[in-house]
């Protein structure tokens, strides 16, 4: 047994949704999502407006980028008292592969397909 290799891992306080897909669907949906609880933070990916969020932060423009600041985020959401945070996420091979196995353990593979 190992830790880290089964459940959920590495998780902010705040319930983590990873939305993943066509970039148009994913902010389609978390902009939906975002007018019914007040109190939601946005991790973008490629920089992305959401002005009904209270917290928006930029992952990064390439998945190294991602990879770099995805805990960082995590925790400044935590920071702020964000009660439910959406993660844009597009799968992609290399580092992607990394990031997606650390982004599913940190939402306990609360994942929406869009």
């Amino acid at each position: 047994k190992c830790p880290g290799l089964k459940y959920k891992h590495y998780s902010p306080k705040a319930k983590l949704v990873v939305v993943q897909g066509n970039k148009e669907n994913i902010r389609s949906y978390i902009s939906q999502k975002i007018t019914e609880d007040k109190n939601t933070g946005v991790l973008t990916y490629g920089k992305a407006n959401y002005p009904d969020a209270k917290c928006v932060i930029d992952a990064g423009c390439n998945m190294n980028e991602y990879a770099h600041n995805l805990f960082s985020a995590l925790r400044q959401f935590d920071k702020k008292g964000i009660s439910i945070i959406y993660a844009e996420f597009q799968v992609e091979a290399g580092i992607g592969v990394a990031v997606r196995n650390r982004l599913y353990k940190a939402c306990a593979h609360n994942i929406i397909e869009v």
